[in-house]
């Protein structure tokens, strides 16, 4: 695998996601040297779940699917298009893959591999530690919209109970 060689567009693209933000042209081209160029055929398992995680993934080109397996089967959860990002969260915590991620077209990938990451954080980059910043900005949004989702279909479900029991006394 080789190291990422951007074009300047692309690394501007680059720049414009969330996980990069606040990054200025010295930062960026520093970080654009720690990804490793990967290269996915359609239709090939790019992180499985359950996996130790090994990194997060810049998607250059192509689009994927987020799985998630259950008990009936695999569902997928969303389809990513590319200029995008997944596996952050294995950046800052330990633990396993959550979802599978699945190549739906050829994939241009830029891996930013974990251990280099966490080596950088250790000696005080700057440009590791804005992206850990922004990392943990995301990952706390993230957290709030699950938990307004889970209100919303908390609410849901107990108007589905009392509208139960409405039909139950009423019948």
């Amino acid at each position: 695998m080789a190291h990422l060689e951007q074009p300047a567009l692309e690394q501007k693209v680059i720049k414009r996601l969330d996980v990069f933000k606040g990054l200025n042209k010295e930062q960026l081209t520093e970080l654009m040297s720690w990804l490793v160029r990967v290269e996915v055929p359609p239709h090939k398992l790019i992180i499985r779940e359950g996996a130790v995680p090994n990194g997060l993934f810049l998607l250059c080109r192509g689009e994927v699917a987020v799985i998630k397996g259950s008990s009936k089967g695999h569902l997928r959860l969303n389809v990513l298009h590319a200029p995008s990002f997944f596996g952050e969260a294995s950046l800052l915590i330990d633990g396993r893959r959550s979802t599978s991620i699945r190549a739906l077209t050829p994939c241009m990938l830029g891996k930013l591999p974990k251990d280099l990451f966490l080596q950088k954080i250790e000696q005080h980059s700057l440009t590791a530690l804005l992206v850990a910043q922004n990392l943990a900005r995301l990952l706390a949004q993230r957290l709030i919209q699950a938990d307004e989702q889970l209100e919303h279909l908390t609410q849901h479900h107990k108007r589905l109970e009392e509208g139960e029991r409405f039909r139950q006394i009423n019948a």
